[in-house]
């Protein structure tokens, strides 16, 4: 997955801005984020892992509501954030390359946790506010696929998920009411599938596999008061991951709207 858009927007603020010092405006201590909004998801199967990877023509897509809850612990040096997302689907469909099929008894359900640990340095001096941090990521994930087959059956494929990687971020700090932050996370994935066809002699089929996944997002956010900010992000993720016997490749496009709390 390329580098995501806040890469222009942030050489372009770092060329129109000073080198001269100046207070960050960034809300720092405990901050707590409650965020709401739209997901678009695909996930489509993998036909062939090696180089290039080539995908099904056909994939399950939909939109979801979300909620996530983001921790932070932030001062002038180094970031701790915490966060746990939930999403629940349903009215799926299946995508072809000509039209898009309904699936109304379909679904996707996925609890997401992060941990973050950043630690910043370059404050202003490429531009006046302008902040870079970086610093490890661990990430954990489970997600269920509901996916109905006619006449009468149904599979179901569960996947449990753990891994680890890193970040680089950027943040932009130079009014004292509005923040401006960009980011892009690569992390590699372990764990296992279970997949469960509802009328089979077996009851499922356990795999275990791993993969890789990338994310990038860029957020802003508005001061109301002194303890109070109104925040808004675009997210995308991308994820790969191999089992014994199965591929699966899942891409994320998220807006969201949230309240944040200082204290």
């Amino acid at each position: 997955m390329e580098m995501s858009l806040y890469a222009a927007a942030l050489l372009l603020a770092a060329a129109a801005g000073q080198s001269v010092p100046a207070r960050s405006h960034s809300p720092d201590g405990r901050i707590w984020t409650v965020a709401t909004g739209l997901e678009k998801f695909s996930i489509r199967d993998v036909a062939r892992s090696g180089i290039p990877i080539e995908t099904s023509p056909v994939a399950v897509d939909g939109n979801a509501w979300f909620l996530a809850v983001r921790h932070e612990r932030r001062n002038l040096e180094r970031l701790h954030a915490m966060e746990v997302s939930f999403i629940r689907s349903t009215g799926a469909g299946l995508a072809t390359p000509l039209q898009r099929l309904p699936a109304p008894d379909d679904g996707v359900v996925r609890l997401d946790a992060r941990y973050e640990y950043r630690r910043s340095f370059g404050r202003n001096r490429l531009a006046r506010g302008l902040e870079f941090s970086a610093g490890p990521v661990g990430l954990a994930a489970w997600q269920k696929l509901d996916r109905s087959l006619p006449p009468n059956n149904a599979v179901a494929v569960s996947d449990v998920e753990g891994g680890g990687g890193g970040m680089v971020a950027a943040r932009l700090t130079r009014w004292r009411r509005i923040t401006f932050d960009g980011g892009w996370t690569i992390a590699l994935m372990i764990g296992r599938t279970d997949h469960a066809i509802a009328q089979a002699a077996v009851n499922s089929d356990k795999q275990g596999g791993g993969g890789w996944r990338l994310e990038d997002h860029v957020s802003g956010s508005i001061r109301l008061s002194e303890r109070v900010l109104l925040a808004a992000a675009y997210r995308r993720a991308g994820q790969v991951r191999f089992a014994s016997h199965r591929g699966q490749s899942d891409r994320w496009n998220r807006f969201e709207v949230g309240v944040t709390y200082v204290h």
